[in-house]
């Protein structure tokens, strides 16, 4: 699909979750871009939101034009650039 991108879902109960992960080669150091290990996002198509994780100054403008909120399951180690993204609701019907 895209170069270094790895896009899985699960087969058993959490069929409705599509992970989005950078290859080992390219993911870096940067723990706190990952939502875990080298994945950046989760689509969750029951609801329909993203969880995605964004560099800080990015997720601070996703907030503030309203594209985003913060995760509502933040921790000290997810912090602000965790966000729940949701899909319009012109589009969700």
């Amino acid at each position: 699909m895209w170069p270094h991108i790895d896009v899985k879902s699960f087969p058993d109960a959490s069929a409705n979750l599509v992970c989005f992960r950078l290859e080992e080669a390219v993911a870096g150091n940067e723990a706190s871009a990952f939502l875990s290990p080298r994945e950046f996002a989760r689509v969750h198509l029951s609801s329909p939101t993203i969880v995605l994780a964004l560099p800080l100054i990015w997720a601070h403008w996703a907030i503030v034009r309203g594209w985003a909120e913060p995760h509502y399951l933040r921790s000290f180690r997810l912090m602000m650039q965790i966000l729940l993204v949701a899909v319009p609701a012109a589009l969700n019907m």
